[in-house]
């Protein structure tokens, strides 16, 4: 039996953070929700205080805070510098309910917040589809009032680390409230709720004017929060874990080498159906499966995997603790039986580890769908393309790290099951790779855009040249014919010019007429050559240009 839980509901926020062996023998929870705030980051810092939360430990030294973190210190810089962390405590506990119409009804809240955890992620521009009131911070009363759609304002990503402990934590439907609170859309919708609530406390904003939560979308086109969640099961609930709904008939636990002894099977079910309180090494699989895959729902069971690759999902910590990172959610189970003291053992060692892997898997996801935004029209966006190829470069140099210490090997261990856990070095390439390569397209489309200019350029002057020349020699026999205008005998009169040539006299219409005939016909055949050169050359342009395109 878990000791001393059963007045949880009457303790104040600052007591959970004050670790006893009383009151800390309690499931607790930890949901991570993304969240966009309106406005610039700087604003909305200035609203809570700097840090993480600061958890102690009774007549001890600090358990956790900024100082005590062995951090390396670019990770030191951007975890815990009060730049990017902030925190709050809540004031008295706050009741978190899994259905709207349970909170409406004012009745007995299944869960408490009482803490939080922020951390910036990122600075984007938004565009706005609607007009919107309000200001982004309180400097900014002279951009106040309507805004045009279309129209880009700043906004700021966070991670917001909500604290959440049950009413009951011995309760037996302790995994059911866990489970609608984060896993169906009423109870996400309640978490949402939550956040918005407080931030409009703190603001003094209306509740619609706090932002919105990001990373999925709803069924409606609109974002919405996809939240990653932390549970720390104690002992007691792991050695009660019997794979109740689960399906467990198809494994067989024999070694490889009891098979070859010929032993019978030893169903999964028959082992966990064992009585007794011991944390077998099935119930720890089982359980720290089961809460670790609460966030989402999705079509997959237990039955559907082999046991064994079961096993290898779950990380080791320590003696006393491992974890099991699955889909959007980690739990850590106790294994052994000392103190249950999850914010002393855990949280204060790995909550940080959480949160960077959390960081490079939204920073990534967030720069992939930017440089996706900007394909449609990368020739005419160059200075954009070229932006955001930097910030990939930087980000992969500055925030993206495979160890957090220099001597915590247990703490480096378990990030580096995070991120080959969720895949992230492949995501972070990938969103890499995806820059670099929109990046050259580009400047091989200008570069290609540029010589059709020049070849343009050439072809337009040798045609002028080509032209020049023609009217050049036109103008020869007219020059003739103007001499011979201007020499005209003028005894004879104006209608009988002559003009002798040997012993032929001719008329001035005859050689009016002639010249003309000999201007036409030197002129087409001149006109007839240049357009011969010129589709010439045009189609060995494009022949150029076809035989190019499948290598580009």
């Amino acid at each position: 039996m878990v000791r001393g839980v059963e007045d949880v509901e009457y303790r104040t926020p600052s007591d959970l953070l004050e670790i006893d062996n009383d009151d800390d023998n309690a499931l607790r929870l930890m949901v991570i929700v993304p969240w966009e705030l309106p406005g610039s980051w700087e604003y909305w810092r200035g609203l809570f205080p700097e840090g993480p939360v600061r958890i102690t430990a009774e007549k001890r030294r600090t358990v956790y805070d900024g100082a005590s973190r062995r951090l390396r210190e670019p990770v030191r810089r951007r975890l815990l510098d009060p730049a990017h962390r902030r925190h709050y405590v809540y004031r008295d506990l706050a009741p978190v309910f899994i259905r709207e119409k349970n909170r409406t009804s004012r009745g007995r809240p299944p869960f408490y917040a009482f803490a939080w955890d922020i951390l910036e992620v990122e600075t984007v521009e938004t565009v706005e589809t609607v007009g919107t009131t309000g200001t982004p911070n309180a400097g900014d009363a002279a951009a106040s009032g309507e805004k045009a759609a279309g129209e880009k304002r700043p906004s700021a990503r966070v991670l917001i680390a909500l604290h959440l402990i049950l009413r009951v934590p011995t309760s037996p439907n302790a995994f059911t409230w866990v489970r609608n609170l984060t896993r169906e859309p009423a109870g996400k919708a309640e978490i949402a709720y939550e956040v918005a609530r407080i931030l409009a406390l703190e603001s003094k904003r209306d509740i619609g004017d706090v932002g919105h939560g990001f990373g999925v979308t709803d069924w409606d086109g609109r974002p919405s929060a996809d939240p990653y969640v932390i549970t720390y099961v104690p002992r007691d609930i792991v050695a009660s874990e019997h794979g109740d709904g689960l399906v467990l008939d198809d494994f067989d636990l024999r070694t490889e080498q009891e098979r070859l002894e010929g032993r019978a099977p030893r169903p999964l079910k028959d082992a966990m159906a064992v009585p007794g309180s011991d944390v077998t090494r099935e119930r720890v699989v089982v359980s720290a499966w089961r809460w670790g895959r609460l966030p989402r729902r999705d079509d997959e069971s237990f039955e559907d995997g082999v046991f064994e690759d079961r096993e290898r999902r779950v990380h080791r910590l320590s003696q006393t603790w491992v974890a099991c990172a699955s889909i959007s959610g980690c739990s850590f189970c106790q294994v052994r039986g000392e103190g249950f003291r999850p914010l002393a053992h855990i949280e204060g060692r790995f909550i940080e580890a959480v949160l960077l892997m959390l960081l490079q898997r939204h920073r990534a996801s967030s720069l992939m769908a930017r440089l996706a935004e900007v394909q449609a029209n990368a020739a005419e966006e160059v200075d954009r393309v070229i932006e955001l190829d930097s910030e990939a470069v930087g980000f992969v140099v500055s925030e993206q790290w495979t160890m957090m210490t220099d001597s915590d090997r247990q703490l480096d261990a378990f990030l580096t099951y995070l991120l080959n856990t969720y895949r992230i070095p492949l995501l972070v390439e990938e969103a890499r790779d995806q820059a670099h390569r929109l990046r050259e397209n580009v400047l091989m489309r200008i570069g290609r855009a540029e010589q059709q200019a020049e070849e343009e350029r050439a072809r337009s002057t040798r045609t002028l040249e080509i032209a020049a020349a023609v009217f050049s020699f036109v103008g020869l026999p007219l020059s003739v014919f103007l001499e011979l205008w201007v020499n005209w005998n003028p005894e004879v009169g104006i209608d009988r010019r002559l003009y002798r040539l040997g012993d032929w006299q001719m008329g001035w219409g005859s050689v009016l007429i002639a010249v003309l005939l000999g201007s036409a016909i030197i002129g087409g055949l001149f006109w007839w050559a240049v357009a011969r050169v010129v589709a010439h050359m045009a189609r060995r342009r494009e022949g150029a240009s076809a035989g190019a395109e499948p290598g580009a």
